[in-house]
Order: structure tokens, then sequence, then C-alpha cells
């Protein structure tokens, strides 16, 4: 495991040159455009594709939903937040014809990214961070668009104006507004999406049923190969990325003390109850294809759950013939109470008991869900999107706008980061984009995988599991035959990619 981020493609020829350029330009005191992150890719590296589309409203816009992180959008319900200042004429013409806000809302046309939560979290010195919300609608042609930036959870006003900015504004200024948006989702999504709602989570569930289950329990069973990897990994994580003078320090605005202060934050909201993916749609009024006709992380996604689902009645209708059964069970109401206690795994929202196969169930799904299918959603395409740096700048070193002037391509280069922490952030997050690995065959172990039966003996446990896998094949044929069919693929949940366990 360890070897994996010491092979890190920040030692690359690409990476190499690239700071050896930034080395010289620092010298002669040269300036250089955002064309300079092209110079990444050169000899090796692979350029991410976005790189032909990152400056488009519809890419930034997509992004919400197929991007690295899909899980924050909702559906604006009868107004806007009341602390999102926006007036008519500054979105004038861009809603369908005829159509006001206030309709576009009422038809369920609008949606909102709220990144408030990050406000006032430590920033280091001499970069810059944003708590943003940013307004979104469905357009007559069905795209999503943005439709207003505002970089705070309270505007700033110029000559009595609320300073929210939309893309009639200035083309610079616009882009250097949604750097900035960007900026702030990464940090959102590393910090909480990412490392909280799936590293930690499952660790704190392993930790758990180590505890509390004895090996020959079913549930033990079950989940060892969704738990494989993930303690070393987030020890890592620890030590190597979230680490004073890590990677997450020398890149990112938030750097060690901002993204502790976001888990923090996250945490003080997380609830497991409120995420499995279905209850998490509906709760952010997007489950509706009519509301959102192109969301692949859901439509995607459904699907998986759904075959985990059937797979945990089927396998757990093996070990428990009603409510009773699971109500008898002692070492399951002891890894119930390990999760939970204040003292112990401390999980809010988990069951602190199981009184119904349905109740216990649905548990299953859900663990299994974020430790394999959510995890590849939120990391796999990390070098997709942050990989290309203007695209999400993890840090940004100028303070963000406060008028409504033009800004030049220069002064948004001079916004984006050196070339060193450039060079990090690329490396690093090719990394952790890279398939995930069995720690001790090396292996890769994907949810279509034949692994051997565990429960040997137990017929009907071991055709539930060669069952599920069967239709996760079945359903990886079919996300590839929609991938031909959409603008642009969504590969990260198609099961023959997602990884069993978070091992990267």
């Amino acid at each position: 495991m360890k070897q994996q981020f010491v092979l890190a493609p920040e030692n690359s020829i690409d990476l190499v040159v690239s700071r050896l350029e930034g080395f010289l330009a620092d010298i002669f005191g040269r300036r250089y455009p955002l064309s300079r992150f092209d110079h990444f890719y050169t000899f090796s590296a692979k350029k991410p594709a976005v790189s032909e589309r990152w400056m488009t409203d519809d890419e930034f816009a997509r992004q919400r939903l197929q991007g690295i992180n899909p899980t924050f959008i909702q559906r604006v319900h009868g107004a806007l937040p009341p602390n999102f200042h926006l007036e008519p004429h500054q979105i004038s013409g861009l809603l369908r014809p005829g159509q006001t806000l206030a309709e576009e809302i009422a038809d369920g046309r609008v949606f909102i990214v709220d990144h408030t939560a990050i406000d006032g979290i430590s920033v280091k010195p001499g970069r810059y961070l944003t708590a943003p919300m940013a307004l979104f609608y469905r357009d007559a042609g069905d795209r999503l668009m943005p439709l207003a930036i505002q970089l705070g959870p309270k505007p700033v006003s110029v000559g009595g104006e609320a300073l929210t900015f939309t893309p009639l504004d200035a083309p610079g200024l616009w882009q250097l507004v949604k750097a900035h948006f960007q900026c702030a989702d990464m940090a959102w999504h590393e910090g909480v999406v990412h490392l909280l709602r799936t590293h930690l989570i499952i660790e704190a569930i392993h930790i758990a049923a180590s505890r509390a289950l004895p090996e020959q329990h079913p549930l033990y069973g079950l989940f060892q190969p969704h738990f494989r990897g993930t303690i070393p990994l987030n020890y890592l994580a620890r030590t190597v990325l979230l680490a004073p003078n890590g990677w997450i320090d020398q890149t990112m605005s938030s750097a060690y003390e901002g993204t502790v202060e976001a888990v923090k934050r996250g945490y003080a909201i997380y609830d497991f109850a409120l995420f499995d993916l279905r209850g998490d749609l509906e709760r952010r009024g997007v489950a509706d294809p009519g509301v959102l006709p192109s969301y692949p992380y859901r439509d995607d996604g459904l699907e998986v759950w759904d075959i985990i689902a059937k797979f945990a009645v089927e396998f757990l209708d093996v070990f428990y013939k009603s409510d009773a059964d699971v109500q008898a069970d002692t070492e399951l109401q002891a890894f119930a109470s390990e999760m939970t206690r204040p003292d112990a795994g401390g999980l809010p929202g988990a069951p602190t008991g199981f009184s119904t196969r349905a109740e216990l169930q649905r548990f299953v799904t859900q663990v299994i869900f974020t430790a394999s299918a959510q995890h590849a959603a939120v990391n796999n395409g990390q070098y997709d999107y942050i990989g290309y740096v203007s695209d999400y700048p993890a840090a940004l070193y100028t303070p963000p706008p406060t008028d409504r002037v033009d800004r030049s391509d220069q002064e948004i280069a001079d916004s984006f980061p050196p070339v060193a922490p450039a060079a990090r952030q690329i490396g690093f997050v090719h990394v952790l984009s890279t398939p995930t690995r069995d720690p001790m065959t090396g292996e890769e172990k994907f949810l279509t995988a034949d692994d051997p039966p565990f429960f040997e003996g137990n017929t009907a446990a071991q055709e539930a599991q060669s069952m599920m896998f069967a239709r996760m094949k079945d359903l990886s044929e079919q996300i590839q035959g929609r991938n031909a069919l959409r603008s642009l693929a969504y590969p990260y949940l198609d099961p023959r990619q997602i990884a069993q366990s978070i091992a990267i």
C-alpha cells in the first residue's frame, strides 16, 4: 500500500520538467499563463479530457451531476434561501422565454449547491477560500446550466446591489468566480463527502464489527470483502494526506487545519439514516427523472443499490427466518451498540439495535453500497477532474472578486496554483484514482468479481452471492451501452469499475 504513494506520478518527467520551468520563472520573474498546466502532460501523463471543455458553463453545471461531487445538488422549493440575493435584471434573458425565476422554481427547474457550511474554516496564509452558493436551472433543452453564484453566506454590496455573479457578467470575472466555487467544492468534497462519509464511516463500522462479532457470525463474513484494506489505507490518509505538511496541507486552501475543521462540521450534521441513496435523492428533491432527466449518479447508482438490496434480502433470509431471530441475536445487538455508543463508534443515526429483518437488510445494503459504489462515485473520477488544475484548483492565491471588473487571462492565471503545488495536486489525485487492488494478493476486486464463496458448505448463502455477481455483470453491460449513448460517459458506477472496498 505505501509503495503506491511513493510511486505517485509527481515524479514523472512531465512534472519534473514543469517544476523546473516554474523554478526558472520564479528566478526571472516571469508570469505564467493558464496554459502552463498543459505542460504537465507533454511526455507521459495523460491529460484529462475535461481540459477541452472546463471553461464552458454547461460543463461547470454537468459536474454537479456526474463529476467528483454529484451528491450535493438539491432542488429549490418555494423560494430561494433568504440569504441568497438575486435581482431579476441580473439574470435577464437566461431563463426560458417569458418565465420568471419564481415560475421556474414552481416548475421544479431550479437547483442549488450550498457550501456555506465551510464559512470561516481555517485557510492557509496566502491562499483563499470562499463559502459559496451556486444556483442552477434546467433550460428549455433540459440541460442543467448555471444561473448565479454568491461567494459567501452574505453577499458583498456594491452600489447598493448585492454582488451576486451570473453568466451575464464579464467573461473573465465569471470564470474566476466559477474557479472559487470549484475550490470550495473540492474542500467540502475531500474532507466531508469523500473522507468522512465513506472512509471514516466504514472504518467505524469495521472496528465495531471486529470488536463485537465473532468470525463465525454471518455479518462478519459478509462484510469482510467490503472492509478489506480500509484501515491501513485510512492510516496512510492520516499520516500522508491529511497531516501537517502533508499533501492536503501543501496544496489545498483549507490545508490541514481547515480540512479537519470541515470534517468536524460534517460529522456534526451527519446522520447515517439519511444516507441511503434513494432516501438522500428524495430528500434533495432530485429522485424524479422528470425533475432532472440526465443525472447519471442517480440513474446508475440506484440500479447498483437495488442489486445490493436484493442480495441483502436473499443472504439474510438464509440466517434470519423471522424478526424474532434478529431480536434474539445478542451478538448482532452488541454490534449495534458498539457502533453507536458515544464512547465507542459514535456513529450518528445508525441503529442502536436491530428489531426487524427489514431494518437489518437496509443497514447491510447501506454499508455495502457506501464501502463500494458510493466511494467509487466520489473517488474514481478525481484525476479526470482535479487532475486538470484549471478545472479544480485545490487553492486560489488571490482574493475573491469584490467588484464587477473583468479579469484578464493573466489575472486569472495569477490566482491559480504555482507549479510546485500544482504538480503535487496532479500526482496525488492520479494515485487516488488508480484501480483498487487487494493489499494481500495485488488483485483487483470489483463488484463483478467471482470471489471464492464465503460460508463454505452453506449452499444458499453461496448462491445468493453468485446471483449478485451475475446481476452486477448484467448491469455493467447495460451501463456500458448507456455510456455509448451519453454525450459524456459516466464510468464510475459501472460495477466492473467499482471496488468492493475502500482500499485506495
